[in-house]
């Protein structure tokens, strides 16, 4: 299937028993049929799933490969696809099939009006489809009569339901973020949070969807809100109403900000236009407005939808990223999609480089833009030609513009098996619990080039964690629980392999001669791996890590459920919301060094939230002590920004930064210590 026959096409076709004028037919990339628009008052039509007496529908199919454009439309015209599009799930439809089908049937009619005369009439036909009619009617009468039933036993079900609801959200508030990591990895929902509004979400303890009594009559959604800086109100509920008249009212809580709050980022109504830009408009602009219009509307009752249809129903399958996993069974042979953070692109631009799956060097990779702090991963990679080397360019403008803004992005479905990031979490979680008596046996032998073994930072110390270092499998160095030392190993290992895959994509991102990073380093040996539990937060002190980059080549991390990492962007903390089986990546300070400042190193800290521990692994991929770092001549088009220095000395220097802090933070060493003034 070509792309281009998908790409962006939208038109308006007449589908039987629909508004004429509001059918919209739009035929996305990956081959999926969306038809959206709004019921005929006077028919009954077949589109709408029972409790549904509005207007609004949308549902989308995936159309075969060999499909066009021209035969979709026609199909649509003829009417071909009513009967086929009775459910919401998605299903396979030959549409070319029937089409050809309806085409020649037509000819066939048109051949026998030739032959006999257009007024003969085939007076047992016409009888024929008269008694099918009268048996259609029965059939339609009792499909009424189980349409009530049905309603009446969905009544009967709602009330058995709420004690479980109850009891489902008295568990989900004991889980931190819940509900704002449910909706940063549905797919689309995730695509209407602003940053401003994760913060918001953050506060969100409780969702509740609750039909009317009678439940063709309408229903509410409700948000529950601990107490928060930016508005008064406990609860911020919107109901839909479905009148006899076909009308929906549509009602919602007016938002009591509180001074020098506000929608942010919000925009009304008169000031865009009825387009609501999903980039630009805060989530909470969705209770502003009772009445809709237009593009605005559409999008407003599709929230709505899939907060009751989808998300309600199973929000454990997206807080734990199921959903997304069931749609990416098709690309289980990929070894790993990269997830970069280009906040700055409009989404028509993200999407221009989101079309690119190239083979990478010999491993196949899928180049994915997304916000840093949106776990779904928006499935618009089709496969492209081997051999593109325009794809290749623009990826690699992608992966540029990731690493010069912030220096942090995310991989998924990057080959290390979930079995074995679980267990490692897991065995963390044992070995910290132990006491401290039973973990000094693991403490360090020695401290060079770091001690590797068990470590717990002084009371003094603002970071609040303990650790558990390790370098490569059979150092001499290493003190590894024996029930830990076969899981940390295969999970160090591969990490390192991820660690120069990345190191390659970063090399020729920077445009420098092939293998160039890989043979400026071959020596391995100085990587390492950490095993971190940050303690839960005090009433007076929620700091884990104190704002800092790292001093090595690359950073890969792994975080469990709690969450807590967050990434300093264009001066805001913006939070990296855990996902399952997601790894976060960021670049050090000798990339930032080697790129002459080209590509940044990730400010970052960790903050701890709520009542239970953090558990994480990092791995750091860096280079031999005795190294020389400086701007590469092949970088330096521009005057050098940086001093050249000997790696072991560097991070001698940082390594004091913990033993010694100094009086005043701003006096720790960091790389800045060796930038060269204009």
């Amino acid at each position: 299937m070509e792309t281009t026959d998908w790409k962006a096409h939208l038109f308006k076709v007449d589908v039987p028993g629909l508004k004429k004028e509001e059918v919209k037919v739009k035929v996305e990339d990956g081959g999926i049929l969306q038809i959206s628009g709004e019921r005929s008052k006077e028919k009954n039509d077949k589109w709408h799933r029972v409790e549904r007496s509005s207007g609004k529908f949308v549902r989308r199919f995936r159309l075969p490969e060999n499909a066009k454009v021209e035969q979709v439309k026609a199909a649509m015209e003829n009417g071909v696809l009513k009967e086929e599009v009775k459910k919401p799930e998605v299903k396979a439809i030959d549409i070319s099939a029937m089409g050809a089908e309806k085409g020649k049937k037509q000819r066939s009619e048109e051949v026998e009006e030739e032959r006999n005369g257009a007024d003969v009439v085939d007076v047992e036909l016409v009888q024929t489809i008269e008694k099918l009619q009268s048996i259609q009617d029965d059939l339609d009468k009792i499909n009424e009569e189980a349409s009530e039933k049905v309603l009446e036993l969905e009544q009967q079900y709602n009330v058995i339901r709420k004690p479980v609801y109850d009891k489902r959200n008295d568990v989900i508030k004991s889980i931190p973020d819940f509900w704002l990591t449910a909706f940063m990895s549905h797919p689309a929902l995730s695509e209407l949070l602003t940053e401003e509004d994760q913060k918001i979400f953050k506060y969100l303890d409780n969702l509740e969807v609750e039909d009317f009594k009678d439940v063709k009559s309408g229903y509410s959604i409700t948000f529950m809100f601990k107490p928060n800086p930016h508005f008064e109100d406990a609860k911020l509920t919107k109901t839909f109403s479905f009148l006899e008249e076909g009308v929906t009212k549509i009602t919602a809580t007016n938002i009591k900000w509180k001074e020098g709050m506000g929608i942010p980022n919000g925009v009304s109504e008169e000031k865009k236009g009825n387009k609501r830009s999903l980039a630009d408009e805060s989530f909470f602009s969705w209770f502003t407005e009772s009445e809709f219009k237009g593009d605005m509307y559409e999008i407003n009752d599709e929230v709505a939808d899939i907060i009751k249809d989808e998300l309600w129903s199973n929000p454990l399958t997206f807080f734990n990223n199921e959903a997304e996993e069931d749609m990416d069974e098709d690309d289980e042979g990929l070894p790993f999609i990269l997830v970069f953070d280009l906040h700055m692109f409009s989404m028509n631009s993200c999407r221009t480089a989101l079309l690119i799956l190239k083979e990478y060097r010999g491993t196949w990779v899928e180049f994915a833009v997304l916000r840093l702090d949106i776990h779904s991963l928006l499935n618009l990679s089709p496969l492209l030609n081997n051999g593109d080397e325009e794809g290749k360019k623009k990826a690699k403008e992608v992966i540029k513009e990731a690493c010069s803004e912030c220096g942090f992005f995310q991989i998924r479905n990057h080959g290390v098996p979930l079995d074995l990031i679980n267990q490692a979490i897991q065995l963390s979680r044992t070995f910290f619990a132990l006491s401290d008596q039973e973990k000094l046996q693991y403490s360090p032998r020695s401290a060079a080039p770091l001690p590797a073994g068990y470590s717990k930072q002084p009371a003094h110390s603002p970071d609040k964690n303990e650790y558990l270092l390790m370098f490569q499998p059979l150092s001499g160095a290493n003190v590894l629980p024996p029930h830990f030392r076969d899981v940390a190993e295969e999970l160090f290992l591969q990490l390192r392999e991820i660690g120069r895959l990345i190191e390659q994509i970063v090399n020729d991102c920077l445009g420098l001669p092939p293998d160039f990073l890989k043979e400026y380093n071959l020596d391995r040996s100085w990587d390492f791996m950490v095993a971190l539990r940050y303690f839960p937060a005090t009433e007076n002190d929620n700091n884990g890590l104190l704002q800092h980059e790292d001093g090595n080549v690359v950073t890969l991390v792994i975080q469990d459920e709690v969450g807590g990492l967050e990434v300093k962007k264009e001066g805001q903390w913006i939070p990296v919301v855990p996902a399952q089986g997601n790894i976060v990546v960021n670049l050090g300070d000798v990339v930032q060094v080697l790129s002459n400042n080209k590509f940044k190193s990730g400010t970052h800290r960790v903050v701890r939230l709520g009542e239970r521990c953090r558990h994480s692994f990092a791995f750091f991929y860096t280079i031999e002590g005795d190294k020389w770092v400086a701007p590469l001549p092949e970088l330096t088009e521009e005057a050098a920004k940086y001093r050249g220095f000997v790696y072991k000395e560097y991070q001698a220097m940082r390594m004091r930064n913990k033993t010694h802090p100094p009086a005043r933070p701003e006096d720790a060493i960091t790389i800045s210590h060796y930038a060269i003034s204009d």
